[in-house]
């Protein structure tokens, strides 16, 4: 009995040691059990009531990366329900683990038979990542089934080992929740935008789609970009081996750039304003990088509303971002040209291009540009072609080559043909590069000027894209204008451009085949043409074509002239000296000119400029030849035309140079009879004295006439005639007037006057009227006389026999 009592009391010290102890017991247990998770129970405060029920007033879990704290728990036995008023979760994540990588198993889901359901009143999850703690409710609504209530919503459901979820959130909850959540880079619209998203995970794979509509204005430098997006986005993750892909071949992503400053500057057609972009392939997520078999991006520029211009199709391959920061693919790029008034054509190019921390590698080895009805303002290409290659140094080093064939090109009034152009860049950087262009063009044809066999070497040097200095030469084999051959030309280039200070300057070195050379200067939009003294015999065999009949023998000439690119105006001066020609049948020696002139849209202005000839030998000899030349709106005239013959005076009032049909008066004053009559070579008649005149000048279709002319002597004259058989033989034809006749042998002339008529074939007509006394019979005399005579020919006839003479005395000297 005594035995009985001892075993009674000792079991009651142990219920009673077990009872006062349970809460290091159930620690101890449970710390055993959550030990292989690196999970500890630190502090249990729990009791039971009548029914078996246990109230739990707090406890504490603790973890390396959190801890757990609840209040108020309770489980209902009978209800099989654990209900929790007040639980802590805080967050510290760390960026290590004590945990193996490479150690992660599949979870088991499963869940145990009879386990209680879940309710937590008030849950507050604290962490540094969060901008503030977040309160949720967790009820759960079925066994299987749990819904969280916050701001968002989810809907938790465990069905044949997989725990599903949907949620309503927007990223505007993630703003208010994560400190890091870059939410000043959105906008308001798209960080309020409902999002649908659906979630499974069975232990190893995670799988979640989600439904959005997004909207965001991208704003880069000087351009502003708007990106929408509507659809599905898939992401799937497996657990065990660490690898994931998303899914978003059902997101369609677009956008446009109605106000992007940086492409003002573009062209039209190529300043792309829409583009759209697809991802037909799944992309997969290692712990390296992201990875996708091909990424679709199109884009278009529209001119006006619905006039499609240009499209561009980049398709990107075996896309890889490394988390390196490394991004690289493989690209295929195709243009498009399709608009009835821009015209029509294709690119392609191809190549493998890498971004990463140190800069952007690109190479593009297979670059083809195709161009049909390739139309602008003014001027189209019926066909270009062009292929080249493209290679970028992740320092930025470049380097690039490629040709370029236009076979016609139609600028206005201007033809091209058959043009064939090859270049080469390279550079340390695009700060930084060289270019060589080489160039040929079979011809190039406006209005009457047709150019031939154009070749250019051009090197350029660019600095930041902003200066240009091209250094070069070009020779043009033939250049044809109004069918007249000027024959070849070479020239040397300097040009420098500054494209922030729109500033061109330019020196261009000019040379003919004949040695005459000028220099163009240009700043802007102005030019300046300098022609130093030069001969002029080198340019004999041009100005042969345009006056056959003219030769160059001698004389200098120089030229500045001033021009306005833009208004096409022109100012400037030019200068001919010491000039000797033959023209037809006459000579011209030592002829000068200096003028300055003007060119506007009216014409050629000449500023009144005297004209200096010393000698015109035509037969006759004209000296010291001066008129006023002029020129208004390219119409030339010359005025006060003068000068020296017969040892006489002459005078023009005004001559118009440009063939219209007109009259000019001719004034003659002290020209000496004795010279006319030496030109018709006739021995034993000499006549002295002087005479003038008036002859009306008829100019048509560059020719002469004079109609009603009229000389008359200018002081006393006389006739001799002595021994001149053509007289004497008169005498003896009618002897009934040989007295009359013998009067004239010795004749003081005191009134001549005489009609003058010429024909534009040369034919003169004169009626001779002369008074005056014989003073060895001294008798009056009134003697009439008609002459005809063609003065062409015998002014012809006199020029050929001092040419002939000439010649003959050259070949005595030598």
């Amino acid at each position: 009995m005594k035995k009985r009592w001892v075993a009674l009391i000792l079991l009651i010290v142990l219920l009673l040691g077990g009872w006062f102890s349970r809460a290091a017991l159930v620690r101890g247990a449970v710390n055993w059990y959550l030990a292989p998770d690196d999970i500890e129970l630190n502090c249990l405060q729990w009791s039971l009531d009548r029914s078996l029920n246990i109230d739990v007033a707090h406890l504490c879990l603790q973890h390396s990366q959190g801890r757990l704290e609840a209040y108020h728990l309770r489980w209902n036995r009978g209800a099989n329900l654990v209900a929790i008023e007040q639980a802590i979760l805080t967050i510290t994540p760390s960026s290590t683990s004590s945990t193996n990588q490479n150690s992660h198993s599949r979870i088991d889901l499963t869940l145990p038979a009879n386990l209680p359901q879940l309710q937590v009143q008030n849950l507050r999850v604290e962490s540094p990542l969060l901008r503030q703690p977040v309160q949720l409710t967790i009820t759960q609504t079925a066994p299987n089934q749990w819904q969280l209530d916050a701001d968002w919503h989810a809907l938790l459901t465990l069905q044949k080992g997989s725990l599903n979820a949907q949620l309503n959130w927007h990223l505007q909850d993630i703003a208010q929740l994560s400190a890091q959540f870059p939410s000043d880079q959105f906008d308001a619209t798209l960080l309020q935008a409902p999002i649908a998203t659906k979630v499974s995970f069975d232990g190893q794979f995670f799988r979640s789609q989600s439904q959005l509509a997004l909207q965001q204005q991208v704003q880069l430098e000087n351009c502003n970009i708007n990106v929408a997006g509507q659809g599905a986005i898939g992401f799937n993750a497996d657990w065990l081996n660490r690898s994931a892909e998303m899914d978003l071949r059902q997101f369609e992503l677009r956008g446009d750039m109605p106000t992007c400053a940086a492409l003002q500057k573009v062209p039209d057609p190529l300043r792309f304003t829409k583009f759209t972009a697809a991802f037909p392939e799944v992309l997969s997520i290692t712990e390296q990088a992201l990875q996708s078999g091909t990424v679709m991006i199109d884009a278009q520029t529209e001119l006006g509303t619905s006039n499609k211009a240009v499209s561009l199709a980049l398709q990107l391959s075996n896309l890889e971002w490394r988390f390196d920061g490394t991004l690289s693919s493989q690209y295929q790029l195709n243009g498009k040209v399709d608009n009835l008034e821009l015209g029509q054509g294709k690119m392609q190019s191809s190549g493998h291009w890498q971004f990463s921390s140190q800069g952007l590698q690109l190479n593009s080895q297979d670059n083809h540009v195709q161009l049909t009805q390739l139309n602008w303002a003014g001027g189209s290409v019926p066909n270009l072609d062009a292929d080249f290659e493209v290679e970028l140094q992740p320092d930025g080093a470049i380097s690039a080559s490629g040709r370029v064939n236009v076979p016609e090109l139609l600028q206005q009034q201007s033809v091209l043909q058959d043009m064939n152009a090859q270049f080469t860049l390279s550079g340390s950087t695009s700060q930084q590069l060289q270019v060589t262009l080489n160039s040929k063009i079979a011809s190039l044809t406006q209005s009457s000027l047709n150019m031939t066999g154009l070749e250019s070497q051009l090197d350029i040097g660019i600095k930041g894209l902003t200066l240009f200095d091209v250094s070069g030469q070009s020779h043009i084999a033939d250049i044809d204008y109004a069918n007249h051959m000027l024959g070849a030309i070479q020239i040397k280039h300097q040009l420098q451009i500054n494209r922030d200070e729109q500033n061109v300057t330019s020196h261009h070195d000019l040379k003919l085949n004949s040695g005459w050379y000028a220099t163009l200067t240009t700043h802007n939009q102005q030019a300046e043409l300098k022609i130093v003294d030069q001969p002029l015999p080198a340019l004999a065999d041009i100005s042969q074509q345009w006056l056959p009949e003219m030769t160059i023998q001698s004389g200098q000439m120089n030229a500045n002239i001033m021009a306005n690119l833009s208004t096409w105006q022109a100012s400037g001066s030019v200068e001919m000296h010491q000039v000797s020609l033959e023209y037809q049948d006459s000579v011209i020696s030592q002829a000068s000119y200096q003028s300055q002139f003007e060119f506007d849209s009216a014409g050629l202005q000449l500023t009144p400029s005297t004209l200096h000839i010393k000698n015109i030998d035509a037969g006759v000899l004209i000296s010291d030849i001066q008129g006023q030349l002029r020129g208004t709106n390219s119409q030339f005239s010359i005025s006060d035309l003068r000068g020296s013959i017969f040892d006489g005076q002459f005078v023009v009032d005004q001559l118009w140079l440009d063939g219209r049909e007109q009259t000019a008066l001719l004034n003659l004053t002290k020209i000496d009879t004795a010279k006319i009559l030496a030109l018709q070579k006739q021995s034993g008649i000499e006549v002295t004295g002087l005479i003038k005149g008036h002859l009306p000048l008829h100019l048509q279709q560059g020719r002469f006439s004079i109609v009603n002319g009229k000389l008359s002597n200018q002081g006393a004259g006389k006739l001799v005639i002595s021994d001149n058989q053509a007289f004497t033989a008169l005498k003896a034809q009618q002897p009934e007037i040989q007295k009359q006749l013998s009067l004239l042998e010795n004749l003081d002339i005191n009134n001549l006057t005489s009609s003058v008529n010429l024909s534009a074939d040369g034919w003169l007509n004169m009626d001779i009227a002369m008074q005056g006394t014989n003073p060895l019979q001294q008798e009056q005399v009134n003697f009439n006389y008609g002459h005809e005579e063609n003065i062409l020919v015998l002014l012809k006839a006199l020029r050929l026999t001092d040419s002939l003479t000439e010649k003959i005395e050259q070949s005595i000297n030598q």
